[in-house]
């Protein structure tokens, strides 16, 4: 690929990843004995699957929104 490519594909819309520090994100309690049922992490699968299929098309609403899914599918 050659720069004017390069240039070219950078300003095509490409998200901006903004990273969180990990203390900003909500704690979890964690339970030993929480067993996660076989649908509910396909099905939280499914979700993740379609948010990374989301973000190949930059349409980071709809992956945020799925990714939201998902975590509501794994909270006891």
């Amino acid at each position: 690929a050659n720069h004017a490519s390069i240039s070219r594909e950078m300003s095509m819309g490409a998200a901006t990843f903004i990273p969180v520090p990990a203390a900003s994100l909500p704690v979890v309690n964690n339970s030993e004995d929480f067993v996660l049922d076989p649908g509910d992490a396909k099905l939280a699968q499914k979700h993740a699957r379609w948010a990374i299929s989301a973000l190949e098309y930059d349409d980071v609403n709809t992956a945020i929104e799925n990714l939201q899914k998902a975590i509501q599918v794994l909270r006891p």
